[in-house]
């Protein structure tokens, strides 16, 4: 993200590149010394195209304003060429605020130029000759037949960098359809032709006040080949079975009357038939997958279980819908139905009369999402406050829910090759190594005595709760409510 806070005490304007969480491995975001554009690249791994696909994301100011810059263009015509020549799949978008009519995006070559003349190879190459290979109309349409000193500089930079104007090219916006004010065209999609060539469709959405005040979006369609497998044929969780559901204190006295007290006194029987037998790893495993077992089956049928669900990269993104905000309260799902509803009266009849409806409600959405965010927003600041003496648990829980933790992508290779070398020792053959004895059959008293039941009891107190279980669904509320069981077990 990007902020023009230069000129302002807050945050103001500026750039944001939003994607799904499942495009996080796949996304790596690219360096750039322009505040003008954002630039990203989508992995090959993902799109199974010969190369990654770069995207700039971008908003220059309106000319004539104390925002303005006139090197903007300058600055992002250097970031094509310097990435340009590592990819092929190249694309830029957003608001440019440039109004370029029809004029041509590229120079045309009738055979006819310097170059030609003098017998001499063209100094940057051409690629307009693959206009014709790949079907793509070299005459681009537009609706806004205006053209300002921006649009000028923006046929500049598309001539410079082989980059081409996609509005009015493409699919459902041939037509070259306005995107601001349904009045001029100052939104863009530009591109190299490798990329427009995987482009299937372009159109101008509906304009909506939830999302601007006064543009309207534009969507492409880019044809990628999607992997053979699909996501969620095989789970990427493969834990199946069952999950104890979370403690409950106010079940604390019914988790110890459901210990089976008949398992327990066998435990005691097999501690004490095995207390005289020499130390030995099968006898302790064998112990302590009993007492795993006593816990578990009590939990289960105090607690409850749950399935564990894989995640599905398929599932509809409606699943997680805004109710699970804690601020989308009933209002807002009030504002939400009528929105929705104007909306689709909109689109079965495009009158005037509807259009105002739909205005109207969406705006009402928007006031009543932003109202109650700010309320809620308050009363987190208020109750953190309070928390942070009085309950720092929940105030931690609140501070952190935020953040989430990303799992480093390393390959089993990499890992094998990382622990295979991990212990290699550099030993010369010419160093001769002297061993001292070792003494061994060390005896120490200390070590060697009878754990006592006050050590046990000690060491449970000292137990933190609301802690995760490891694989064996252990969790230490198990040790905490049932210390008597330990001192009797000795």
């Amino acid at each position: 993200m990007k902020n023009r806070h230069d000129m302002t005490f807050r945050k103001s304007g500026g750039l944001m590149v939003l994607y799904k969480e499942k495009l996080c491995d796949h996304i790596k975001f690219l360096s750039s010394d322009s505040n003008f554009v954002i630039w990203f690249e989508i992995s090959s791994s993902y799109t199974k195209l010969d190369a990654e696909i770069v995207i700039g994301s971008v908003y220059i100011p309106p000319e004539n304003t104390k925002y303005s810059s006139p090197d903007a263009f300058r600055e992002i015509e250097t970031d094509i060429l310097k990435f340009s020549t590592k990819c092929k799949y190249m694309c830029l978008n957003g608001d440019f605020n440039s109004r370029t009519s029809t004029d041509a995006d590229f120079i045309p070559t009738d055979g006819n130029d310097i170059s030609d003349i003098l017998n001499l190879p063209e100094i940057a190459e051409n690629d307009t000759y693959k206009f014709e290979i790949y079907n793509i109309p070299i005459a681009r349409n537009n609706k806004d037949k205006t053209k300002n000193n921006y649009g000028k500089l923006l046929l500049d930079l598309c001539k410079f960098t082989n980059m081409y104007i996609i509005n009015g090219r493409i699919g459902e916006n041939m037509a070259g359809e306005r995107t601001s004010k349904n009045a001029a065209v100052v939104d863009y999609f530009i591109g190299s032709l490798d990329f427009i060539n995987i482009i299937s469709n372009s159109k101008v959405l509906d304009f909506s006040c939830l999302y601007s005040d006064i543009h309207s979006p534009i969507d492409i369609d880019v044809d990628i080949n999607k992997c053979t497998c699909e996501y969620g044929s095989v789970p990427i969780n493969s834990m199946s079975g069952e999950k104890i559901k979370k403690w409950d204190i106010n079940k604390k006295e019914d988790f110890i009357l459901n210990l089976d007290r008949e398992k327990i006194s066998e435990l005691e029987n097999y501690l004490e038939e095995t207390k005289s037998f020499p130390a030995d790893s099968n006898i302790i495993n064998k112990a302590v997958e009993n007492i795993t077992n006593i816990f578990v089956t009590s939990a289960k049928k105090t607690f409850g279980t749950l399935k564990n669900k894989s995640k599905n990269e398929n599932t509809p993104q409606s699943t997680r819908s805004q109710d699970e905000k804690p601020w989308f309260n009933i209002d807002c799902r009030i504002a939400r139905k009528n929105a929705r509803k104007y909306r689709r009266k909109y689109k079965l009849n495009k009158s005037i009369v509807n259009q105002e409806y739909k205005k109207r409600s969406e705006r009402q959405y928007k006031n009543t999402m932003n109202r109650n965010i700010k309320k809620y927003r308050k009363n987190v600041r208020n109750d953190m406050k309070n928390m942070k003496t009085t309950n720092s648990k929940e105030y931690w829980k609140i501070l952190n829910g935020g953040s989430r933790k990303k799992q480093p992508n390393i390959s089993i290779e990499k890992l094998y090759d990382f622990f295979k070398n991990l212990n290699q020792g550099n030993i010369e053959e010419e160093q001769e190594l002297n061993h001292e004895e070792i003494e061994r059959n060390i005896e120490n008293n200390l070590l060697n005595e009878m754990i006592t039941p006050d050590e046990i009891i000690k060491n449970i107190k000292n137990l933190k709760n609301n802690k995760a279980s490891g694989d064996d669904l252990i969790i230490n509320e198990f040790f905490n409510r049932y210390r008597k069981m330990w001192c009797e077990c000795q």
